[in-house]
């Protein structure tokens, strides 16, 4: 029986993931490396560190990995305000169903805390979670297990109690990684993800209010 549910948050909490791939390529154009969107769609789920570790391999990039981290933060940080955010359909209405049910709940994203914090706050969803976890605490990001181990554990549940929402490919592999069953959300906003690994596949969040087999 599930006891606890972990939730990524970039395309799953809030539909954030086209606002970091345009924040992506700005960086990358600044670089002088332009790129398509399809480009860095594939790099979802990663955490700053290991991402733009992988562009500066990738794209054979002169600054180093804590520069482009710098200028990259300062340009999300930057634009965040401006972006018109909501919560993703039904995740409201799926928070309040957890919450009535006495479910404990922690958010596990790749993001960095400053981001985390202020998306949850700005979508007014942060009091929901009991914890809060950003991948640059974790020495390995998504596609390893680390933060959803840390977040089971926080969460004071075995694995096997738990269940990960994830719209990354990098996310289910991760929750597989970690034994722990795995809610799929098929956002068309993130881009073609695998999402194969995972235990239950949907594309609203309806589903899991209208059926509640994945909290068996």
């Amino acid at each position: 029986m599930v006891k606890a549910v972990i939730f990524d948050m970039d395309g799953v909490l809030v539909d954030s993931q086209p606002f970091h791939f345009e924040v992506d390529r700005a960086v990358l154009a600044q670089c002088g490396h332009p790129v398509s969107l399809s480009v860095v769609q594939n790099y979802a789920g990663m955490s700053n560190q290991n991402r733009w570790a992988k562009y500066k391999l990738d794209f054979d990039l002169k600054q180093s990995v804590d520069e482009l981290i710098a200028v990259h933060v300062a340009t999300i940080m930057e634009k965040l305000d401006a972006v018109d955010l909501q919560a993703i359909a039904h995740i409201p209405a799926l928070l309040e169903l957890l919450k009535s049910k006495g479910l404990p709940m922690a958010v596990a994203s790749s993001s960095s805390y400053d981001f985390i914090y202020k998306m949850l706050d700005k979508i007014g969803i942060r009091d929901a979670f009991a914890v809060i976890l950003s991948g640059e605490d974790m020495p390995n990001s998504k596609p390893a297990p680390d933060i959803f181990l840390r977040a089971a554990a926080l969460l004071g549940h075995d694995t096997e109690n738990c269940v990960v929402v994830e719209d990354s490919a990098s996310g289910v592999a991760a929750s597989v990684a970690a034994e722990i069953r795995c809610v799929g959300f098929r956002n068309p906003n993130s881009g073609t993800q695998d999402l194969s690994g995972a235990n239950w596949i949907v594309s609203d969040f309806a589903a899991l209010l209208t059926d509640e087999m994945w909290l068996a």
